[in-house]
Parts: structure tokens; C-alpha cells; sequence
């Protein structure tokens, strides 16, 4: 019996969206297979919609999707209107419907099985993220079995019915506040909660609260730091864009502007990273000549979107110092307190002569070097690691474009951070069209975080690749990876454990993180596997 909705989903849906389509349900299942690191990101629901669509375009009834994708009837039905009627949207959890509950279960019931989970810190339930909140919860019942599927909205609705405020556990929260997107807070924000935090030591002093007096101190401490650091940044914002006041206002030209070519769409791999095959790596052996994996070292140009503070840590933790000499541009939001302190003459690469004279000056010599404090307000004491240096330059809006070409020219493999794309400014727009157009460097591969929406992300790289004016350089393959929330204390670990032992606090945090899994030589190792002088970084 062939199903209704066939010729009805082929009317609704273009080649490109069946394009889409596709590439939803591969990224999908391919965080499926590593869900306890990717909780949050809504694949077990997503995999399961996408099938079902997939068969329904194909041509399958109702009851053979149902049996294939573990959904009832109705659900499956109710998912394909969804699509109908929202398009492509409605394969995500976040698409807000009431979803039918299993036989037997009441929302009383669900919040029954809910309470016990985020009661307790998800590590006990193997589940590598550092808090629960709505989407991580929903993620993990569908991966468990105590449901079939399920909404953000419908997990959001329950426990805002059921859970006493006041009781509220510890681990959880209705956000996942450790991977804040977009930019820091704006200077009103910050200064206002400084008042209030100044308002609230006043208070306990007026009272001799001591325990109002210790918390206010901690809050004015916190929060002068980040009115202090806003304050630094607007001053070294000005010097960025002092010679082109215009482009406060003038309007960000996009790629999407442009009409789409005829450049057949590359070829393309969408993994998670914990998918790849693990590599042996030797941190102690590091030379010159050798790296952390016994091979030539290998100059990354590592490039982020600067919109987003969005887990950007990982240049440094998933291990790419310790494969060779790192590049990367960086903006004032990426810069310490203690970094912005210094004048900017000092911190601002202004003209092309001073752009020359720095990269001239880069020395790539392995060694043991002071790790840096860039994407964190702040950090305790000295850290170190052992490899190869991290070249960092903040420039002004005249010399940013020649900085990442020759910065590019220096390296062997470019790595494109798209945590916290947003497609309304995507950013990275200049670095990746001059990836495509053939480099240097030739061989780059995308990665993306936990919470990052992955399928824009992979939309619109290939939506720029189509929009490209001349015809793209010859590219072997393109790589998308999600990649696991970045593991600083593990990272950490591998230079100081020998000399200090790991303390309890180190043990807690190594808890919340997970095992340390070096990402970056798996990367390059299945990068180097494709059987193409092309595909070697």
C-alpha cells in the first residue's frame, strides 16, 4: 500500500530541500553514534523524523516507516503533516507541537522519571555534558527508551508544571548556560548589575550582615571585572576602527546576495570526531623536526567566527599546538583583562609594516610555553604546555584582510571553527572563499560544538561554495566534524599530572569532562587516510 503523503511531500519539497534532507539525516547519524557526548543536539529525535520523511518520499506506508524508525502510526503521520505544513523546521526538537505521549504515560508519570535524572549530575548517567536542561533531558529519554520521541517544548512544559521552584536541583537549568552564543553582555548590562552588586555590599555593611557582606564583595569582584573588561574593549575597539568610522554603520555585504552557479556541489564527509580512529601521540618527544604523532610539523591556521565566544577554546585543547605552530586572528571580546590592560599600540597590529615585521618575527621552535588565557575572563596562576607556539595577531580593519592571507600562507591546514554560526551573520565569509579559490592553505576541514545548529553550518558552506564568482580550485573532499565540548583540565593534565598529581578539584572537573580524547590528531590522521596527494594537509 503506498502512501498518501508521497506525491503530496515531492509537491512541498524542492531538490534542494531533499538535498537537505539527506544531509539532516547523515549529521544526524552520525551524532547518534556518539549521543552521550552530543546530548543536547536533539539527534535522536531528528535521525528518526528525517527516516520517516526519507520513506515517505520513497514511497513507503505508514505502518513500514512506523516498524523501521520505532514511531507509532500516528506519530509518523503527524510528522510528515509537520513537514507539510512547516517544512524541514519541524525534523527538530525544537520545533514547538505536543507530541503523543506512549501508552500508559501521563505527564505526572514522565515528570515521575524526569525528577530522578536531573536530580543528580548527568556524569552519573554517563552523560558528558555539564548541566541538564530541557534539550539534554529530551535527548536522553528518547537514547534510554522512556520515550519514542518527544519535543523541547513538551520536556520545558512538564517540568515547569511539576518542579518546585524553590527545590530546584543544582543540575539543572532551562539553558545551557556554559555555551553562551553571540557576543559578552553590553557595557549597560554590565554596569547595572555592578550598581547592584555595589548596592548589595552597602547593604550588608549598613547591617553587619557578614554573610551579605562576603557574597556582595564576591559580586562586585565579578562583576567590576566585567564592566572593567567591556570598558577595555570598547577603548581598544576604537583604535580597530578609528581610520574608518563608516564601518560602524555600513551594511555587511553576504554571500547570499549573489545568484547561485552551476559548480557541481563538492564532496563531502559529515563525522563526529569521536568516530575517528584514535592516534597514539608522544608530547614528551616533541621537536623541531617531530611532532606529537612522529611527523613534520604542521602549521594550522586555526579561523573562528567572532560574533560568537561559543567554546572557541578548543585551538588550544583539542590538541593543535602539540601537531605544530598555531595562527589565529583574534578580536578584543577574545582578550584577558590583564591582556587588555595593555595600551593598545602595544596590542594592535595597525599598518602593513607592523603586519610584516610581526609574522617576520614568529618563531616555530618546539618547546614548553605558557598557555594562553584568550576566550576567559580570567585564570589562576601559571599554566603551561609543551609544543609548538600559538601566533596570535588583533588588527585594525585595514590590515585584517592581508594578515589572514599571509598568515594562510604559512600554513599547511586550515581549521574553521563554525561554534555559534548564526546564518543571519554568518561571518568567515572572506577566509572561506579564499579556501575554495584554492588557498594556501589547500586542505581545511569545518568543525562545529555541541550546541551549534551543525545543519546550517553545513547549508551554508555549501551555499557559499555555489554562490562562488569564479570557478572554485579542484577539492578533493570537504569535512564536517562535530566536535566534543573542549577538555582544559585534561588537556591540562598532560603537562602537569607528572609534576603535581591530580588534586580532588582536578578530579571533579575530569569527572564532568569526560576521558581527554586529543582531537586534533585524529582529524588530521583520517584526513591524511583519503587516498589523495590532495587530501594531505
Amino acid at each position: 500500500m503506498s502512501n498518501p503523503s508521497q506525491a503530496q511531500l515531492q509537491a512541498a519539497l524542492s531538490a534542494k530541500d531533499e538535498a537537505s534532507l539527506d544531509r539532516i539525516f547523515q549529521r544526524s547519524r552520525a551524532d547518534l553514534d556518539h549521543l552521550l557526548a552530543t546530548t543536547g543536539a536533539g539527534s535522536p529525535s531528528t535521525v528518526k523524523r528525517a527516516e520517516a520523511v526519507r520513506m515517505a518520499l520513497a514511497g513507503s506506508d505508514l505502518a513500514a516507516i512506523a516498524g523501521s524508525v520505532g514511531l507509532a502510526e500516528v506519530r509518523v503521520a503527524q510528522v510528515i503533516g509537520n513537514v507539510l505544513s512547516a517544512g524541514l523546521p519541524a525534523l527538530y526538537p525544537g520545533f514547538v507541537e505536543v507530541v503523543p505521549l506512549l501508552d500508559g504515560l501521563s505527564k505526572g508519570g514522565l515528570w515521575e522519571t524526569i525528577l530522578p535524572l536531573i536530580s543528580k549530575p548527568p556524569s552519573e548517567s554517563g552523560v558528558n555534558v555539564r548541566g541538564w536542561n530541557p534539550a539534554v533531558v529530551a535527548d536522553f529519554l528518547i537514547h534510554s527508551g522512556k520515550l519514542q520521541d518527544t519535543s523541547v517544548s513538551d520536556i520545558t512544559s512538564v517540568i515547569k508544571e511539576y518542579m518546585d521552584p524553590q527545590k530546584k536541583p543544582m543540575s539543572f537549568d532551562f539553558t545551557d548556560s556554559h555555551h553562551p552564543a553571540g557576543k559578552p553582555a553590553g557595557l549597560s548590562s554590565s554596569l547595572l548589575f555592578f550598581a547592584a552588586a555595589l548596592g548589595f555590599l552597602a547593604l550588608g555593611l549598613w547591617k553587619t550582615q557578614v554573610s551579605v557582606i562576603l557574597f556582595a564583595t564576591v559580586m562586585v569582584l565579578i562583576t567590576g571585572t566585567g564592566l572593567t573588561k567591556g570598558l577595555l574593549e570598547k577603548r581598544l575597539l576604537r583604535k580597530v576602527i578609528a581610520r574608518h568610522p563608516a564601518a560602524i554603520t555600513a551594511p555587511v555585504p553576504t554571500e547570499t546576495d549573489k545568484p547561485e552557479t552551476s559548480w557541481p556541489a563538492p564532496d563531502f564527509h559529515i563525522l563526529h570526531a569521536l568516530s575517528l580512529p584514535a592516534v597514539t601521540t608522544d608530547i614528551p618527544s616533541i621537536t623541531d623536526a617531530r611532532n606529537a604523532v612522529g611527523e613534520p610539523p604542521l602549521r594550522v591556521l586555526y579561523l573562528w567566527v567572532f560574533a560568537s565566544q561559543s567554546d572557541q577554546g578548543g585551538f588550544e585543547t583539542e590538541g593543535w599546538p602539540q601537531l605544530g605552530p598555531v595562527h589565529l586572528l583574534l578580536n578584543s571580546s577574545a582578550l584577558s583583562v590583564g591582556q587588555l590592560m595593555k595600551s593598545p599600540k602595544d596590542l594592535l597590529v595597525a599598518d602593513q609594516e607592523a603586519l610584516d615585521r610581526t609574522i617576520a618575527g614568529y618563531t616555530d621552535a618546539a618547546g614548553t610555553y605558557d598557555r594562553p588565557k584568550f576566550f576567559m575572563m580570567g585564570s589562576m596562576g601559571r599554566r603551561v604546555y609543551r609544543g609548538y607556539p600559538i601566533h596570535t595577531l588583533v588588527c585594525n580593519d585595514l590590515v585584517w584582510k592581508p594578515a589572514v592571507q599571509q598568515l594562510a600562507a604559512r600554513c599547511d591546514l586550515a581549521v574553521v571553527n563554525l561554534s555559534g554560526y548564526n546564518p543571519s551573520h554568518p561571518g568567515l565569509e572572506y577566509e572561506i572563499r579564499h579556501l575554495f579559490a584554492g588557498g594556501p592553505p589547500s586542505r581545511f576541514v569545518f568543525v562545529y560544538e555541541r550546541t551549534t545548529d551543525a545543519d546550517a553550518v553545513i547549508s551554508g558552506v555549501l551555499d557559499l561554495w555555489s554562490r562562488l564568482e569564479s570557478e572554485p580550485a579542484k577539492v578533493t573532499q570537504l569535512f564536517f566534524l562535530r566536535i566534543p565540548d573542549s577538555q582544559d583540565v585534561g588537556y591540562q593534565m598532560q603537562f602537569q599530572k607528572a609534576i603535581r598529581g591530580t588534586g580532588w578539584m582536578a578530579k571533579a572537573f575530569l569527572d564532568s569532562e569526560g576521558e581527554y580524547v586529543p582531537i586534533a590528531p585524529r582529524i588530521v590522521a583520517y584526513m591524511n587516510s583519503i587516498p589523495s596527494n590532495e587530501a594531505r594537509p
